[in-house]
């Protein structure tokens, strides 16, 4: 199964938050671009393309998290 072309999509945002967007082809199943904050669209397809694209956004989202809980608790120590 080859990945479609995304200059031949339309995208339709499902989600976002503070550090992220993520959209959903409507030109074809299983088919998400993720932009995270100032960095390039990544693509997730396929069957696993909805888990794969969830655990991304996670995992970003969790290191921006902690990354920032980090940096408050050393100004206060």
């Amino acid at each position: 199964m080859a990945m479609p072309k995304v200059a031949d999509q339309t995208w339709r945002r499902i989600y976002h938050s503070r550090v992220a967007e993520v959209y959903e082809s409507e030109n074809e199943n299983d088919y998400y671009k993720v932009v995270l904050e100032d960095m390039k669209p990544k693509y997730f397809y396929g069957e696993l393309g909805f888990q794969n694209y969830q655990r991304y956004v996670y995992d970003f989202e969790m290191a921006t998290m902690y990354s920032q809980d980090n940096a408050m608790m050393k100004k206060y120590r």
